[in-house]
């Protein structure tokens, strides 16, 4: 069984502190977490090689693809949705 490494994954920053994936002006901002999702938001910035500022910037810049997901869930679930063949016939109209 290969032996894991212990050594933490490089990470994505420059001297300075700033994120290599920001360019240009960044603003400082403080967000206040229970430690237990603070070490969470850690773990899973170390597994994806990123820092956590770049998990919770690209959080917030995908509000909208959540929302429209949470939209379709809900369509589904009051019924909402076009079988099929109305979706075929409806797309073969453009």
């Amino acid at each position: 069984m290969p032996r894991q490494s212990n050594a933490k994954p490089e990470s994505p920053r420059r001297q300075g502190g700033r994120p290599k994936a920001f360019q240009g002006e960044t603003v400082k901002v403080a967000l206040f977490l229970p430690p237990d999702l603070a070490g969470d938001l850690k773990a899973f910035a170390a597994r994806h090689r990123q820092t956590p500022s770049l998990v919770v910037a690209d959080w917030i810049q995908n509000a909208e693809v959540r929302e429209a997901i949470a939209r379709g869930r809900e369509a589904f679930e009051t019924g909402d949705v076009l079988s099929h063949d109305e979706a075929i016939q409806r797309l073969s109209k453009w």
